[in-house]
């Protein structure tokens, strides 16, 4: 089961470097939403609604094309971005219809993204 607490704490952790970030106030607001995003997406996997979960990550998706930040976050969850296969694999989870394996592949997507958290402190 996906724990809450380490879902607040990511997007806790993201909202805090968003604010301290010296770029401009709507380019924080294209992460903010995007740890908004996240956090909906691993919400609706914790309830077991599969099909809420696709809607969530497509969701994301959109909100990722329109981001302020597309480069920077298309580094972390695209094809080729730190943590682009992660993301992959729970999409494929969700898609198959596996809520155990969705559960699991959000835990290391959150997991990695905290290890690039960390990182950048």
């Amino acid at each position: 089961r996906i724990q809450q607490n380490m879902l607040d704490y990511t997007v806790m952790k993201v909202s805090q470097i968003s604010s301290t970030n010296p770029q401009p106030a709507i380019a924080q607001g294209g992460f903010l939403q995007m740890a908004r995003d996240f956090k909906a997406i691993g919400s609706t996997l914790q309830s077991g609604d599969l099909a809420a979960a696709q809607n969530a990550v497509l969701k994301f998706q959109q909100d990722l094309a329109k981001s302020p930040e597309t480069d920077s976050l298309n580094k972390l969850f695209g094809p080729t971005g730190s943590l682009g296969n992660d993301f992959q694999a729970l999409q494929i989870a969700i898609q198959s219809n596996d809520p155990a394996s969705a559960q699991q592949a959000f835990t290391v997507v959150v997991q990695g993204f905290e290890k690039l958290i960390a990182a950048n402190r």
